[in-house]
């Protein structure tokens, strides 16, 4: 009769969970993740597509050239903005303020070091780079080149700073601010692109990255600002240069980092092998399969960027159940949305090609063949970008390396240098799908070598060991009978898991208790909301963590600050019997919501 009451017991336990706070905490990030990143392939689109309409082909194949110097500036910017956004959200994960101040701190000096020295280096040498890029292509194109670079050296300088209030601003639990810098700097982009490069200027290709450096010079002013306004925990503090911190924080930044390096890196192998095989005059071609790529590759970025912040802290929090929810709902949610939009633009090659102004039917009748056999991988590619963003944040930026390299260079460069010299321009093209399935195919290898060497890791590696027995999360409604209930069943569960009875009681009282009071002054009964709670046994002790969405409500300072009222001593009895009892008490807020951790 005992197993079959606890087995009841468990059954009502899974009632109680809710991916309320989960998916609205999630679809905020990533929707808003989505559009930036929309925001920001898009305007590097038209911005090509306004070079090819002023320059035609030969600005397009300039622009392809040209591409690997700024993708060497978005490495740099990868590997210290992504990389200390990954360790300030594990650091907030751990409660640790201080610590993210730092992080913050250490990754602006860095970044502003990176600056001098990039834009020392590149106006240094700025005409044997432009003779670099060209290799074959002529004098003409090494010009254009110039050109473009002259202006793009300080535009990508600042886009390295932009990284900053970009990321920091999603850890911090504000992605729409971050979605409006990026559209903000998009439209900025676009609109001076056009003006600097129309007849009524006229500077040519040097026009298009004039206008980058303006909108990106836009983002820094006006994010920095608002990051450290916004922010109750960002400001700059002393002594940040800690070797340990910039050795995680780097070593974290890595993958994402690296990754930028090897796209340029793949740019340059797909130009070589067209020049290779005598196909230099499809170099415009591969701009516009490029640029048609990023639009999709925008949604694949936005949502692997969205997990960052949310599995650093939940990795930080040890709160392992979450992260696994967060992964499979953007599982779900990636093969949803990017299945449709392959298959647009395998039907619409003629329409895009027009789009960049490219009349040449040659090169449209390469594109027809070329956007469907490069675009078939992308789902793929979706699968491995976003488990190189969770490897990272899970400390297993060795294994997201690996992919990393694999789905960018060496599987791709093992599939288009055979394939470009048997099959042609289409091995070229087939091979960039090739790379993206085949790597995810040794992903899971790997992963099953990993779970099978060491049976505990579940299948996101999450080492099912170190979750304690005496762990349960759930929701509970802001309705008086759903606390109740919760508060009845969080008894019984304390009890099975042999919490003492004083623990017990003091736990469940603090869950009526402080539901009770958020309902009455933070949460209310008008729309139907959750608490998300999480109970945790440490031992001898207990923790109860509280985490709501709505305006920024502190009951321990409430508490404080009302504790003297008496008309107000009736109702702070409850609270009061709690900080008392309590080891610890905690208020934060991390990823927009409130956060209140009690320790008995």
């Amino acid at each position: 009769m005992e197993n079959k009451n606890e087995g009841n017991a468990q059954e009502r336990y899974q009632l109680l969970k809710n991916g309320f706070f989960i998916n609205r905490v999630s679809g905020k990030f990533v929707i808003n993740s989505i559009i930036s990143m929309i925001f920001l392939y898009a305007g590097s689109m038209i911005d090509t597509l306004i070079v090819g309409l002023y320059l035609g082909e030969e600005g397009l194949a300039a622009m392809s050239l040209v591409s690997p110097v700024y993708l060497v500036y978005y490495t740099v910017g990868a590997t210290i903005g992504i990389g200390a956004s990954i360790m300030g959200s594990r650091v907030l994960g751990k409660g640790n303020r201080e610590g993210y101040r730092k992080v913050f701190t250490a990754s602006t000096i860095l970044m502003s070091g990176a600056v001098l020295i990039m834009t020392a280096l590149g106006y240094g040498f700025l005409r044997p780079i432009s003779l670099l890029l060209a290799g074959s292509a002529g004098e003409r194109q090494a010009e254009l080149v110039r050109q473009y670079l002259f202006y793009y050296i300080p535009a990508g300088g600042l886009n390295l700073l932009a990284y900053l209030p970009m990321y920091f601003l999603k850890t911090d639990g504000k992605p729409k601010i971050t979605s409006r810098l990026f559209s903000l700097s998009s439209l900025m982009n676009v609109l001076f692109s056009w003006l600097f490069m129309s007849p009524i200027v006229g500077m040519g290709i040097g026009g298009a990255s004039l206008a980058t450096a303006i909108a990106n010079l836009g983002t820094v002013v006006i994010g920095f600002p608002i990051l450290l306004k916004k922010s109750a925990d960002l400001k700059f503090v002393k002594k940040s240069l800690d070797k340990a911190r910039i050795r995680e924080m780097l070593v974290a930044g890595v993958p994402n980092g690296l990754s930028n390096l090897l796209e340029s890196g793949r740019i340059l192998l797909i130009n070589t092998l067209l020049l290779s095989i005598g196909a230099a005059q499809l170099l415009p071609c591969y701009t516009v399969i490029r640029n048609v790529s990023d639009i999709l590759t925008a949604v694949i970025i936005g949502i692997s960027s969205a997990l960052l912040p949310l599995i650093g802290i939940f990795f930080g929090e040890r709160d392992y159940e979450s992260e696994r929810a967060v992964l499979k709902r953007s599982e779900r949610l990636g093969m949803y949305i990017m299945l449709p939009l392959i298959l647009l633009v395998c039907l619409l090659p003629r329409a895009l090609f027009s789009l960049f102004g490219v009349t040449d039917e040659a090169l449209i009748k390469e594109g027809m063949l070329a956007i469907p056999l490069s675009s078939t991988g992308l789902l793929a590619a979706y699968m491995n970008t976003m488990y190189i963003g969770y490897l990272s944040s899970i400390k297993r930026e060795g294994f997201a390396t690996l992919i990393v390299s694999l789905r960018l260079f060496l599987v791709l460069a093992a599939c288009a240098i055979p394939l470009a010299f048997t099959m042609g321009t289409k091995g070229i093209w087939l091979s960039l799908s090739l790379a993206e399935i085949l790597t995810l195919v040794v992903y899971y290898g790997i992963c099953f070598f990993l779970r099978k060497k060491k049976p505990s890791l579940d299948r996101f590696l999450l080492d099912t060991n170190l979750e304690r027995e005496g762990d349960i999360t759930f929701s509970v409604q802001n309705k008086e009978e759903d606390i109740v209930f919760a508060s009845e069943k969080i008894a019984l569960f304390c009890e099975e898991k042999d919490i003492d009875m004083k623990r017990s009681m003091r736990v469940s009282l603090a869950l009526e208790e402080i539901l009770t009071f958020l309902l009455a002054h933070c949460i209310g009964k008008e729309k139907t909301s959750y608490i998300d709670i999480r109970v945790c046994r440490m031992d001898e002790e207990v923790m109860v963590r509280f985490r709501y969405i709505g305006e920024i409500f502190d009951p321990v300072t409430f508490y404080d600050q009302n504790k003297q009222n008496e008309e107000m001593e009736e109702e702070l009895l409850g609270l009061k019997m709690i900080f008392k009892s309590a080891a610890l008490t905690r208020f934060s807020q991390t990823l927009g919501a409130n956060n209140l951790l009690l320790i008995f």
